[in-house]
């Protein structure tokens, strides 16, 4: 499971910052406050620990799927800074229960010999004795040379010719293997298809919720569970699956209406619930993390809640398994804080990580619920505006 992630002169996060990871985790603040650059790293920390990058590369990816982290590296640094130095790590638990950590730099370079490059400055690891840096003085152009004679680099890892390579092959083993069944939905999801043609597909790759239906015609269970789920939250008829030769259709209900002819809440949410169901029944494999953006949108309030139903029914039990949800809705969140005082769901499962942004500088702080459902605090005027509406309305009848 991953457990924390980090980064300091990231897009908006100049300083350092540290975000910790439980089985569930909801990311909540006002727009343009860094929820979804942090949202989108665990997507960028695993395409950074999948890669094998070639000299003169990037060391790190700048998509994953239809995601673009920026049209360039620069992007991804603060401010743009010409020269700028970006700091991105991990941390995660082991089956077992033990932790390993794994932080990395990478210096941005411009000079008349050479173009602009990024180039990995520094590698840090909690099973390692000391970092290994970049040695400036000793490196020429691309040619670049560490403080550790024998280390070099194939993307984020180095290659060591001392009995430390072993160690630093078990923890890039380690660290795709918990990034490796990472999920990411992005808050604009693909229209659902008239009609779709059968193929391979991978749930890793897809960012829009393209994937779903092909999940559910492939596992009739599934789509049995997700039906009911339509049936009982919204008031909709049961799904079923027209199949024709290579093609097969989404349909709502006795009458065969095609869910493409639906409302938007209907089509929009079916990858949303689908991956959730999916991830308790284990269609979806389990020690799946996966990274909701937005999840609520297109639908009705009184249904927020039951997202996160959906959610902790995904991780109780099943080992691994993660959810994280960006997200701008308080009955979300309330129904979660509830479930935890009924006893449904342990508090120590789940946190809420609040974002703030302040003269371009974001800032990341958790929230800690206890065991009563209530938190250690919450910031001001943040879901607030109900009760300002009321008094203003209040204020208008005097």
């Amino acid at each position: 499971m991953i457990s924390e992630i980090r980064a300091r002169h990231y897009k908006s996060f100049g300083e350092s910052t540290i975000i910790p990871l439980r089985p569930i985790t909801i990311f909540i603040g006002k727009n343009n406050s860094g929820k979804t650059a942090a949202a989108r790293l665990p997507l960028l920390l695993q395409a950074a620990f999948a890669s094998d990058s070639r000299p003169g590369r990037s060391p790190i990816p700048l998509s994953s799927g239809s995601i673009d982290f920026g049209g360039s590296l620069r992007e991804l640094f603060h401010k743009g800074v010409t020269h700028g130095h970006l700091e991105l790590g991990a941390s995660i638990k082991r089956h077992y229960g033990g932790h390993e950590s794994v932080d990395f730099a990478i210096q941005l370079l411009q000079t008349l010999a050479i173009r602009e490059t990024g180039i990995l400055s520094k590698w840090d690891s909690s099973k390692l004795e000391r970092p290994i840096t970049w040695d400036r003085k000793k490196s020429s152009g691309t040619s670049l040379k560490y403080d550790d004679d024998a280390a070099k680099f194939s993307g984020v890892w180095p290659t060591l010719s001392d009995r430390r390579n072993t160690i630093v092959t078990a923890l890039r083993e380690n660290f795709q293997t918990a990034f490796r069944p990472l999920i990411h939905l992005g808050s604009l999801r693909r229209p659902v298809q008239t009609v779709y043609e059968t193929k391979e597909w991978d749930l890793r790759r897809d960012h829009d919720g393209s994937t779903a239906p092909y999940l559910l015609n492939d596992d009739p269970d599934l789509l049995h569970e997700v039906s009911v789920w339509y049936e009982k939250y919204l008031d909709g008829p049961s799904l079923t699956m027209g199949i024709d030769a290579d093609v097969f259709r989404i349909l709502l209900g006795s009458h065969g209406t095609n869910l493409a002819r639906a409302g938007q809440g209907l089509q929009q949410v079916l990858p949303v619930v689908t991956l959730l169901k999916g991830m308790k029944s284990g269609a979806v494999p389990w020690g799946t993390a996966a990274v909701f953006e937005e999840p609520e949108l297109h639908l009705h309030p009184s249904v927020h809640g039951d997202l996160t139903d959906l959610a902790i029914d995904a991780v109780n039990g099943n080992r691994g398994n993660q959810v994280i949800i960006e997200t701008h809705s308080e009955n979300l969140i309330l129904r979660l804080r509830r479930r935890i005082a009924e006893g449904v769901f342990d508090s120590s499962m789940a946190n809420i990580i609040w974002f703030d942004s302040r003269n371009g500088q974001s800032t990341a702080q958790e929230i800690e619920i206890r065991p009563d459902g209530s938190v250690d605090f919450w910031p001001a005027g943040i879901f607030s505006e109900d009760l300002q509406e009321v008094l203003a309305i209040q204020r208008g009848k005097n």
